[in-house]
């Protein structure tokens, strides 16, 4: 890890997110039998690999706004297994017991037109067709996998698609409860996130972590956005329990990028406001 001294350089550099972005990694604290179980957050820089199920998977056939429920054995405390909506528009809803739609406007969690505000991961809610592509589900290993494959937006049947999928983690192994992962994401309409919501919401506590609305380049081709364990250290940036050196290396390099993960502050701008929270937050430790 480079010295701080060394890195004061950076810090004058400023990158410009979106007028409308805000950066929130959200915690939430979960009651357990009247303790807390452990507060989750959406982080980017953990490791993630897509596994394409679109040869191997089970075609959903989905039209434009349709849903579908499937079954599955793996799931976690805040993700469970068992009944699963998927729905065309970029999301999964976990059991929810009213209302089992996701419209076709994305907007703010907590959101009812989110399968009726129920606990739901959306890695990229928006107005997603049926002209193409298809939504796959597959169970491998403890990995359950849903898939939008191919897929155009409603009102740009022509422009090109977007490839990304949702993994939810059974246990979890080492704190982590979900993956979105993006392979195809940053070609308009797109933009990496200019026409979507992208987050969850937790009906059972009534949070939620969006991590960005209506914001392009808040997901690259290659992003992986992990739902993880937040002991509430900020210097822990990519969220693996410890706030050390490689933290300390995927911040500056974050922000060297101009990256959304980098806004540290919330204030819209990848400045050196920023560095300094880190810095700060980094020293001060966990």
């Amino acid at each position: 890890m480079e010295s701080l001294k060394n890195l004061a350089k950076i810090r004058g550099g400023s990158h410009r997110v979106s007028s409308s972005s805000r950066c929130a990694l959200v915690v939430v604290c979960l009651v357990l039998s009247a303790s807390c179980f452990g507060q989750v957050r959406i982080v980017a820089g953990r490791p993630g690999t897509f596994i394409d199920i679109s040869n191997t998977g089970t075609p959903l056939n989905l039209a434009g706004d349709d849903e579908v429920e499937i079954h599955t054995t793996i799931g976690n405390i805040f993700f469970p297994a068992g009944r699963v909506i998927v729905g065309n528009n970029g999301g999964i809803g976990f059991n929810p017991p009213f209302d089992t739609n996701l419209g076709p406007v994305p907007g703010p969690l907590p959101n009812a037109n989110a399968f009726g505000g129920a606990t739901s991961l959306l890695p990229y809610w928006s107005d997603i067709g049926n002209h193409v592509g298809n939504v796959y589900w597959q169970e491998i290993g403890n990995k359950l996998i849903v898939q939008w494959h191919n897929k155009r937006f409603e009102n740009a049947p022509t422009l090109p698609s977007v490839t990304f999928q949702c993994q939810v983690l059974g246990g979890p192994e080492a704190c982590e409860f979900a993956q979105f992962i993006y392979l195809s994401i940053e070609a308009p309409p797109a933009f990496g996130g200019d026409n979507s919501s992208i987050g969850l919401q937790l009906d059972s506590v009534g949070v939620t972590a969006q991590w960005s609305l209506f914001i392009p380049s808040a997901v690259s081709n290659g992003t992986v956005l992990s739902v993880v364990c937040d002991t509430g250290c900020r210097a822990d940036f990519n969220g693996d329990g410890f706030s050390n050196g490689e933290d300390f290396d995927l911040f500056v390099a974050a922000f060297e990028a101009g990256d959304f993960s980098a806004d540290f502050n919330g204030d819209t701008f990848v400045d050196g406001e920023d560095f300094d929270a880190y810095i700060e937050a980094f020293q001060l430790g966990c």
